[in-house]
């Protein structure tokens, strides 16, 4: 890359938010910097306390609704449209709630990217289909109205957005259920300069498990919970606790002290907490659907040991009859994250996207 270039490329004033589901948009951001370009995180309130530069906290009392909600927050807004060049959102989510700001990007000669998560691009019909839900699950119970309002949207940002990424590959198959192809995958992002490995705990009396959960439908905690007490009157020596509701750092501090980590058993792919944990060295059960391997191509290191609902205690008990293995899944997850998600390897694959698809 010529001088020049390179100058131009530093110049850029690029807009990550408004949403940091999984600390996504500040970890892109954050690795941007590493590489010298102006990249800035902008996120409304966050329960999690995760790191941003600049939160849209939700203020309770009167006077400090009108200051902020009235004021103060619509003027930080109209400053970052103004100020930033690039515009990269998350979660189907832009600077106004009602997405009425969308048509002036390409007015103004901004570039826009919008970057799926999760129940943003989430096709419910394909997953009921395909994982067989029982009729009285919330995703059967509210299909139509879910994917229709998913479906406008999308359609919507197809007439304005410059370039769509997936941070999953099953969002490549929900893509397609609307209409959309997304064809650029920017792995789930962490930062290991903050998760630094730890030994497996020696196993002295029992194996310390947890289960990490923000939605317990969606990662099956009640089976889960179900199958860890049958193996416990089987007589063996588990100590286990579901953690939620909790901050960050607290959830990181539990991943530190248990000996394996469970993410969920129903729908497909590890998620951010599950790839925290591997980082740190814990043994990781997720359910990893291999129909979603025709999209990536690293899917023979996956460390993760696969469980379903169907198959969940028998992958456990397997584990719980040979503890020794353990330690050499603990550094085979720790070396693949690297690989993969470390935000060093993810921010260049984004800034490569960045400068072929928009700043070419």
């Amino acid at each position: 890359m010529n001088e020049t270039k390179a100058r131009k490329i530093r110049n850029k004033r690029v807009f990550h938010g408004i949403v940091n589901y999984g600390s996504q948009a500040s970890l892109l951001a954050q690795g941007l910097r590493n590489m010298s370009i102006n990249a800035k995180t902008y996120t409304i309130g966050d329960q999690y306390q995760r790191n941003t530069d600049f939160e849209f906290k939700k203020r309770h009392s009167l006077p400090s609704k009108f200051f902020y909600h009235a004021l103060v927050y619509p003027m930080v807004k109209l400053y970052a449209f103004f100020y930033f060049q690039t515009f990269h959102f998350y979660f189907g989510r832009t600077l106004t709630k009602k997405k009425w700001d969308l048509p002036f990007y390409r007015f103004f000669g901004k570039k826009v990217v919008m970057h799926y998560l999760g129940d943003d691009i989430r096709n419910y019909k394909l997953l009921i289909t395909r994982y067989k839900l029982p009729n009285d699950h919330l995703y059967v119970k509210n299909e139509k109205k879910h994917d229709q309002i998913v479906s406008r949207r999308i359609h919507r940002e197809m007439k304005y957005v410059d370039l769509f990424l997936a941070s999953l590959p099953t969002h490549i198959d929900f893509a397609k259920e609307y209409g959309l192809s997304v064809n650029n995958i920017i792995p789930l992002s962490l930062n290991l300069e903050n998760l630094i490995f730890k030994e497996q705990p020696r196993i002295v009396n029992e194996i310390r498990i947890i289960h990490g959960t923000t939605n317990r439908k969606w990662k099956g905690t009640s089976l889960i919970e179900e199958e860890i007490a049958s193996l416990i009157e089987k007589g063996y020596a588990i100590n286990f606790k579901v953690i939620e509701n909790i901050t960050h750092d607290r959830l990181i501090q539990e991943i530190e002290n248990c000996h394996i980590y469970i993410d969920q058993i129903s729908f497909g792919w590890y998620g951010a907490a599950a790839l925290e944990s591997m980082a740190i060295g814990r043994p990781t059960i997720a359910f990893v659907d291999e129909c979603y391997f025709k999209y990536i191509d690293y899917e023979k290191k996956i460390p993760v040991i696969n469980a379903t609902k169907l198959n969940f205690k028998e992958v456990l008990e397997g584990l719980m009859n040979k503890p020794e293995q353990l330690n050499h899944i603990s550094l085979k997850s720790r070396k693949f994250v690297e690989e993969h998600h470390d935000i060093q390897v993810t921010s260049k694959l984004l800034l490569d996207l960045y400068q072929d698809k928009l700043w070419s």
